[in-house]
């Protein structure tokens, strides 16, 4: 219960709201299983078939996110396609497309059936082993992704920011035909914002509804329950131009906490804004809108919760102090009318960050140690990672891996990036967050101008001065990865980060083989020869050839296919792209060995 009220809450017939895991440490064993994937996968044994489901965009000219789809085919023979557009009302068209061995197909949806304001894909792939990706094009940047390769009736967000400069989209795919109902409950770091709007939402079968979040002040963790029918979900999230940095994430929501999580690719600069946000969906007593009546002269508050399955009288005390103006001060205490009041019943994570730069030795030589937080149930947090990495006395701009560990509760955690000279950090950590030292904070006229030649262990990338990436990690680690399309715009701008876990203890200082394939036009080249040395435990930036695409239609984005093998150590694998004008952050697809 929140301290600050001076109330006395007495809850009756409470409900609870709804209450595997781990990313090996680099000091165990790792274990990898098909249960443990929560996030897009493939098998190492090519099914017979596989489904993908690509949420969020449209088919109208200058819409809100114009929807490319890209398919690549891994495997050595060819693949078919079964492609479906889904729209608020319904499935709109089917078609199908063959890809051959080592290609990659693009699909433009306003290409095949223009002028839906929501076009959802779902695809149906046979023979071969192919990968699925889409790219979004928004009035603020271009966000790319993978699709999805299940559906939940649980979806997680750890965050999501909605104020007049930052939009924040949440699209429920239904690829089945049966009906879907689904709630959305939106959590900021102190307590539940309800919003009758976004419960009971109605997703018919083989549609797609896309809810665009109010605004709040705080940021927000959002839970989504099918409570009939299976779903995906994505969120876009927008920030414009008031900012002073526009830009566009595609994010796909995880169907399941954690107690470990792996984010790859993420670089500091003085110019932008780097958190990770952590959310504990451990459950609370009661999660419900009430309705209050005038307080009588004793000070006494009879409230009745609604909506609940069992009408319950919840009577508060009020201190007298506070009865000047009863109403007018319960609304202030309490909120206008309606505000959920709970009682955590759920444990507290208590939450380990490690921190891994490119230089290993970095690690002694920084004094580096474990950035430790709590995280109440039902609470999110925000660590400041630019005020972490001054504290620990890196030199920016650099690169580095974050691991995020909960002791014993699962948690679900993001990683966000902001590219803007003076960007204020208020705008995306509360006043009850991380405050950097004043010590930390550099005065105005030592704020140091863009660096677009930064040289990082031998690869020049720029640091981007404008654009938004968020990444939701990994929860395990593998020996293979995909990256079905990732958009190269100019020499070093694409890197592959990969971050390399020691199978044992004995194991631990070695170096361990990397081989990246770079698919173009359709033909596989190794990067290096296929000899790329990493020692682990460790971190590794492969920077992508800028190679020109070919011959693949008006719907082609200049850019590349990637396959990332590691058969001595397991690994993390994310996409960095960086110019002097964006920044994104790419998941690769993890190859679950059957």
């Amino acid at each position: 219960m929140n301290k600050k009220l001076s109330i006395i809450i007495v809850l009756g017939a409470l409900c609870v709201w709804f209450g595997a895991d781990y990313l090996t440490s680099s000091d165990d064993d790792t274990q990898v299983s098909a249960s443990g994937v929560i996030s897009p996968s493939i098998s190492s044994n090519i099914p017979l078939n596989s489904s993908w489901y690509c949420p969020v965009g449209s088919s109208i000219t200058n819409g809100y996110a114009d929807h490319r789809v890209m398919i690549t085919n891994f495997g050595d023979v060819t693949s078919t396609a079964d492609v479906r557009v889904l729209s608020e009302e319904g499935e709109k068209i089917a078609l199908t497309k063959t890809i051959a061995p080592g290609a990659t197909q693009v699909i433009r949806v306003a290409d095949e059936i223009p002028g839906l304001e929501y076009a959802a894909v779902a695809l149906e792939i046979t023979n071969g082993n192919s990968a699925v990706s889409h790219s979004v094009t928004t009035t603020q940047g271009v966000a790319d992704g993978p699709c999805a390769t299940q559906a939940s009736s649980t979806w997680y967000l750890a965050g999501g920011k909605t104020t007049s400069e930052s939009q924040e989209y949440i699209a429920l795919m239904n690829p089945f035909p049966e009906l879907a109902t689904v709630d959305i409950e939106l959590q900021d770091s102190f307590t539940l914002r309800p919003d009758e709007q976004l419960r009971g939402i109605t997703v018919k079968g083989n549609s797609i509804v896309l809810k665009q979040l109010p605004q709040k002040s705080q940021l927000l963790s959002a839970e989504i329950t099918s409570k009939q029918g299976r779903i995906v979900a994505e969120r876009l999230q927008i920030v414009n131009e008031s900012l002073g940095s526009k830009g566009a994430s595609l994010q796909l929501a995880v169907s399941e906490p954690k107690r470990s999580w792996m984010f790859t690719a993420g670089r500091v600069t003085s110019q932008g804004d780097h958190a990770l946000i952590i959310y504990n969906p451990e459950p609370v007593e009661r999660r419900s809108s009430l309705k209050y009546q005038e307080p009588d002269l004793a000070g006494t508050l009879v409230a009745t919760s609604s909506p609940t399955e069992d009408d319950a009288e919840i009577e508060a005390v009020v201190e007298p102090s506070e009865l000047l103006d009863p109403v007018t001060n319960i609304r202030q205490l309490l909120g206008d009318q309606t505000t959920p009041l709970f009682e955590p019943i759920g444990e507290t994570a208590e939450i380990e960050i490690e921190i891994w730069p490119n230089d290993a030795t970095l690690r002694d030589t920084n004094s580096v140690v474990p950035i430790l937080r709590t995280i109440e149930a039902g609470k999110n947090t925000v660590v400041d990672l630019d005020t972490e990495m001054k504290r620990f006395g890196f030199d920016l701009p650099t690169d580095f891996s974050v691991q995020v560990t909960s002791k014993e509760i699962p948690v679900v955690a993001e990683r966000w990036q902001f590219a803007e000279k003076n960007f204020d950090a208020d705008r995306l950590i509360s006043e009850d967050d991380n405050e950097p030292a004043e010590d930390d904070a550099p005065a105005e006229d030592e704020v140091e101008e863009p660096d677009f030649s930064e040289d990082l262990r031998g690869l020049e990338q720029p640091s981007a001065s404008s654009g938004l990436a968020t990444s939701s990690g990994s929860s395990l680690p593998v020996n293979d990865w995909l990256v079905p399309w990732v958009s190269v715009p100019g020499t070093n701008a694409t890197v592959i980060a990969i971050y390399g876990f020691p199978t044992n203890d004995e194991a631990s200082g070695q170096q361990v083989p990397i081989e990246v394939t770079v698919l173009a036009n359709g033909n596989p080249t190794k990067l290096r020869n296929g000899e790329i040395p990493m020692t682990v435990p460790g971190r590794l930036l492969i920077p992508i050839p800028d190679t020109p695409v070919t011959g693949c239609g008006p719907s082609c984005l200049p850019g590349v296919a990637l396959q990332v093998s590691s058969p001595e150590a397991k690994v993390t694998v994310e996409v960095q792209r960086v110019n002097d004008s964006s920044l994104d952050v790419i998941p690769a697809i993890p190859v679950i060995a059957q």
